[in-house]
């Protein structure tokens, strides 16, 4: 209910409040959570955004994925630490906004029928 309750209301507001996260992010939550539909697109953790433990240099994908270590910052072999499976458990904007901005860029760019297909079944996310 938190989610749609945003999502109706950041528009008449968003001009006087700090509202960070994009519409479509907050429409995938409401979705993820109300429905356990997945229209948005997921999280690039672990692909072009990762986590460093501060006590020990630790690489993770995210915080969400703390068992999945990647290795010591210093060692890390970035190639092979760039890859995952879909993943939607973060709800961290510093992860998953930039995951909503670019993913229709990025799944239109390397599977354009399907991203054709995605954009006509889910209108009001891309409307958002």
């Amino acid at each position: 209910m938190l989610f749609k309750a945003l999502l109706e209301t950041v528009p008449e507001f968003r001009s006087e409040t700090r509202v960070f996260s994009p519409r479509s992010f907050v429409l995938s939550l409401y979705g993820q959570y109300a429905f356990g539909s997945q229209i948005g697109y997921p999280c690039r953790g672990g692909v072009d955004f990762f986590f460093v433990g501060v006590k020990r240099a630790k690489v993770h994908p995210c915080g969400f994925r703390g068992a999945e270590k990647l290795g010591g910052f210093c060692d890390l072999e970035w190639k092979k630490a760039n890859g995952q499976v879909p993943c939607y458990r973060s709800e961290w904007e510093c992860f998953r906004d930039p995951s909503e901005m670019f993913g229709p860029i990025l799944y239109g760019l390397s599977h354009h029928w399907h991203f054709l297909k995605k954009l006509a079944r889910d209108r009001p996310y891309f409307q958002i």
